[in-house]
């Protein structure tokens, strides 16, 4: 295939069509992980530095009595590495489960290889954490994102841990549907700091992100097994409901095209995910870990049930990351010449499937 140039690259990075042929639901989930919290939510917003970013967005609760754990999202590229709304339904919900979320913009400043961005996107964090630091408590940290945004996580979690010594009563990072990763090397990731909980998380008809990329981050980070997962949310239909929910790329996006699209695979696979992956970071709690970290359990893989009581197809959860479909596939594939870890560390993946679902 056709390497893609930049204008290419931007193009399809921050495609955000709806998700799903369903209509937007309203949130299923009343209670426990998923549920919307019911504290009001404030944005703030300031312009960034030089040589930093545009504009920060921090989603936080109205009412902050005491510094609360901080969460970087970092947005795919595009459209939604510039403009909160692309994703402000789950941004508003991460913050009404008690989290100051800070919402990074950022612009490509090199290109193909990402250095550059990566390290201005690193003073954003740190310059963001000064802005607002009345209200952050850093010794709890997480990091979200997706696609190139969820690519960067790696790297900056280390340096978040190492440099600045963030996250010493906890830290977790949500991976999804990741880009090519730059900025880190295979001796940081076999090595990385070992409390972190992970979760990476990609989309059977992502046809835009190699799962490869993934299921490479996932093997070589040391974060012991009992600590990550790596889960597949699949596409489902239901006849008598006359609907669709396609688990593809934008599936994240929780606003496109002037409407809401939030469904089921939001609230089941990213929002009760995110509840209990960050709940199990800061407290320990086991319940958390059952949903987030646990073995494939029967709770851990329930993305709840249709209106006509069929339930939805449940999700993979595995340790040894399947690959859904061959190589081919996906635009951004695991041997483009812009997979810098891939040539510099003679990393190798099969080119086929290993798992049909």
């Amino acid at each position: 295939m056709r390497p893609p140039d930049l204008l290419t690259l931007v193009v399809i990075l921050s495609f955000t069509a709806a998700h799903g042929q369903c209509p937007h639901t309203a949130n299923p989930i009343t209670s426990g992980y998923g549920s919307d919290g019911a504290v009001a939510i404030t944005v703030d917003s300031v312009a960034g530095g030089l040589f930093t970013h545009d504009k920060f967005y921090l989603f936080r609760p109205r009412h902050v009595p005491r510094p609360l754990p901080l969460v970087y999202f970092i947005p795919g590229m595009g459209k939604g590495g510039n403009d909160r709304a692309t994703y402000e339904r789950l941004l508003r919900h991460m913050s009404s489960k008690g989290y100051c979320v800070v919402l990074l913009t950022y612009r490509m400043v090199s290109f193909p290889y990402q250095g550059m961005t990566y390290r201005r996107m690193f003073r954003g964090i740190v310059e963001a954490r000064r802005r607002f630091a009345a209200y952050l408590d850093t010794t709890r940290i997480g990091m979200m994102g997706h696609s190139f945004g969820a690519s960067a996580i790696p790297s900056h979690m280390y340096r978040a841990l190492t440099k600045q010594h963030w996250g010493a009563n906890g830290a977790f990072m949500y991976i999804m549907a990741p880009h090519y990763v730059f900025e880190i090397t295979q001796k940081q990731l076999q090595n990385f700091p070992p409390h972190v909980k992970l979760m990476v998380e990609v989309f059977q008809d992502d046809d835009c992100n190699d799962h490869r990329m993934a299921k490479d981050v996932f093997q070589t980070i040391s974060i012991p097994y009992p600590e990550k997962k790596f889960i597949v949310l699949l596409s489902d239909s239901s006849q008598g409901d006359s609907c669709r929910l396609i688990a593809d790329h934008s599936t994240p996006n929780t606003f496109s095209k002037g409407r809401n699209v939030t469904n089921m695979l939001d609230y089941y696979g990213i929002f009760r995910f995110f509840d209990a992956l960050a709940d199990y970071a800061f407290t320990g709690s086991a319940a958390a870990k059952e949903v987030a970290l646990s073995n494939g359990s029967a709770v851990q893989r329930f993305m709840g049930v249709w209106p006509s009581g069929k339930p939805v197809r449940e999700a993979i959860v595995s340790d040894s990351a399947p690959l859904v479909r061959p190589e081919k596939f996906y635009y951004f594939h695991w041997t483009h010449p812009w997979n810098v870890r891939r040539k510099q560390y003679h990393l190798w993946m099969p080119d086929s499937a290993t798992l049909r679902p």
